[in-house]
């Protein structure tokens, strides 16, 4: 009963912390921007459309991107935002994927597969419970590998 109680409690935080973190400003601090190694690729958003490119340089003024293997520069007084790719998980989502796809695929088979016949279907019935966990994990697989990850991060805003 205490478990059920701090799980309830647990599900009523959850989205309060989700609402905190979302509103986190992204810094407006240029001392940030001047801390990016060269070669983090970055998107700046200025007047115009934004620019995807890896930084090359920053100084107190502007930063300066490699963008189609050309120097582009922009000036921080025209630059509206700065964001950072994010780190992707297509493995992690992959073998997850994979365990809720033969968990769903062996329970779906035992569950298919049940029969009030005699003991001489039992192998017929584990080879049906594992063909379909087999495909229920690659078919989890191929979703946890393809699922949308990383996209970006704004780390500087005027």
């Amino acid at each position: 009963m205490l478990k059920l109680r701090f799980g309830a409690r647990l599900l009523v935080l959850i989205p309060l912390f989700a609402l905190s973190a979302a509103a986190q400003a992204p810094n407006s601090n240029w001392s940030t921007i001047q801390a990016l190694a060269p070669g983090t690729e970055v998107r700046v958003a200025a007047t115009g459309k934004p620019v995807s490119g890896t930084v090359s340089s920053v100084t107190e003024s502007a930063i300066v991107l490699s963008v189609d293997s050309r120097p582009q520069m922009f000036d921080k007084a025209q630059i509206t935002s700065i964001s950072t790719r994010k780190k992707g998980h297509r493995a992690r989502n992959a073998v997850i994927g994979m365990g809720v796809g033969l968990a769903a695929g062996l329970v779906i088979g035992a569950a298919s597969t049940t029969s009030s016949q005699g003991q001489g279907w039992d192998a017929l019935r584990g080879i049906a419970i594992g063909a379909v966990g087999g495909a229920g994990a690659v078919a989890g697989t191929v979703v946890g590998a393809v699922w949308p990850t990383g996209g970006w991060h704004k780390i500087y805003q005027r």
